[in-house]
């Protein structure tokens, strides 16, 4: 599950209540529907497996959406769920939902968590730039969750203006629910005394965690041990895993997908992320949370959360300077612990409240 599915989770959680009905189509189902409330509607289009039927049916939908969107959105208004005239539809990601959603008479909001200049994966779904733009200008407002995504937005569609109602509302970070599940026993990988290196997300090539498994592999040839706990799974799971065997790596474990990461993050020290292209790091904000030293390498989400390394420290791709900085928090407490209280002086700014109850606001609009 990617930050982007975590916030939506937490969202409708909060956000349900008597007062209106929440009805979540996915794609796919998963993790995401034991973790619902029960309150929420829940319609997944396609029961996941590891199958071939499974893995056609999923590459034909894609198909169908990015060439027969109408029709799609046909079956699904038909043989899924009624949407009303009266509902108002979001589309949590940007892509086919974006596409799908963009044809519906309803109230429509769009929400972005990508960097639309370093990261602009939803380009295969649409004939041209053009015709994007198109769709995002059939909505009523759009929605972005760091300042920097929504400047790369405009910087991207600058010769086709979007006229739709624009805000910035960051993921909101839920403290005491991120603090309460970190305080649950786990069974710790390591017991040896040494700081815990520990990064948590999607293993896909965006993402780039072989950049730290390089990283460690070199510092411990310089005799400074640790560990490295990476948690989550993806395409490049078994790539990094053998990648991490060549380069010999002591001290490392490959944790699988967590439903609750926190309570690993909290008995680790040090939270790398290593990503070519965030637009809101949910992962920094929570390692933060748990007043953990980040290292973190430069995208426009990183930039913006760190405050331009004033709270983390922010590094370029390379994987020299990653050495240099985790070298100098795993040797030196004067560091280590700077780096502990930089996370502890803006851990305060993510306090829910405020967040649920613009977006709330937001959707409430519509109604």
């Amino acid at each position: 599950m990617g930050g982007a599915e975590r916030a939506l989770l937490d969202l409708v959680n909060n956000l349900v209540d008597n007062t209106c009905e929440i009805i979540l189509i996915s794609l796919t189902d998963g993790e995401l529907a034991k973790l619902l409330d029960p309150r929420i509607y829940y319609v997944p289009i396609l029961k996941r497996d590891e199958s071939k039927i499974f893995k056609f049916k999923y590459a034909l939908f894609m198909r169908l959406v990015a060439y027969f969107p109408t029709l799609i959105n046909f079956i699904i208004k038909h043989f899924f769920v009624r949407i009303k005239s009266k509902d108002v539809v979001v589309s949590f990601l940007e892509g086919p939902t974006t596409k799908l959603v963009s044809y519906l008479k309803n109230k429509k909001i769009a929400w972005m968590h990508t960097d639309y200049i370093a990261n602009h994966w939803t380009d295969t779904f649409f004939r041209s730039k053009e015709v994007e733009a198109k769709v995002y200008n059939n909505f009523d407002k759009i929605v972005f969750v760091s300042e920097n995504g929504q400047r790369s937005f405009k910087k991207y569609f600058k010769e086709f203006p979007i006229s739709s109602t624009q805000t910035v509302i960051h993921n909101p970070i839920d403290i005491k629910k991120i603090r309460e599940q970190s305080k649950k026993a786990i069974s710790f990988p390591f017991n040896n005394g040494l700081k815990t290196i520990i990064t948590v997300g999607r293993i896909v090539p965006v993402k780039n965690i072989k950049l730290l498994v390089n990283a460690i592999s070199r510092i411990q040839y310089n005799d400074i041990d640790c560990n490295l706990l990476i948690i989550g799974d993806g395409s490049d799971l078994e790539i990094l895993k053998q990648y991490a065997q060549k380069k010999e790596i002591k001290n490392i474990c490959f944790a699988g997908f967590q439903e609750n990461p926190y309570p690993y993050m909290k008995a680790s020290d040090i939270y790398v992320s290593t990503s070519k292209a965030e637009s809101y790091p949910l992962n920094i904000a929570e390692a933060i949370v748990l007043h953990k030293a980040v290292i973190a390498t430069k995208n426009s989400g990183s930039i913006e959360i760190l405050n331009n390394g004033e709270y983390g420290i922010l590094i370029d791709q390379n994987v020299n300077e990653l050495i240099l900085k985790l070298s100098r928090l795993l040797s030196s407490d004067i560091e280590y612990h700077r780096a502990v209280n930089n996370s502890k002086k803006i851990a305060q700014q993510f306090e829910v409240t405020n967040n649920y109850d613009q977006i709330q606001s937001l959707i409430f609009e519509e109604l």
